[in-house]
């Protein structure tokens, strides 16, 4: 960003305002910290967070093996099994 026109002070006060944008906000740092430390064995919320990550995983191997199924049955196209993060790898099969 390049301001002309206004005295260094100014011009100083606007890139500084303009600066705060580059940082999240306080709640979006709070959910960062609290995705990066999630709760323990013991902890209060252990049991709710686990059911419920439990509980996403499990969704996503469904809908996995779903497309995976999905994608085996169309003509000239297989799939291999989904592993970790859920990508697939498609090979065209020859249709000669």
């Amino acid at each position: 960003m390049e301001i002309t026109g206004f005295s260094p002070e100014i011009r100083e006060q606007i890139y500084k305002l303009a600066s705060v944008n580059l940082c999240s906000n306080i709640i979006g740092q709070i959910l960062a910290s609290l995705v990066m430390s999630p709760p323990k064995v013991g902890d209060e919320s252990y049991e709710s967070y686990s059911e419920e990550k439990n509980g996403t995983l499990s969704s996503l191997v469904r809908r996995a093996q779903q497309l995976e199924d999905a994608l085996n049955k169309l003509e000239g196209v297989s799939c291999n099994r989904a592993e970790g993060r859920g990508w697939f790898a498609r090979t065209l099969v020859d249709l000669c």
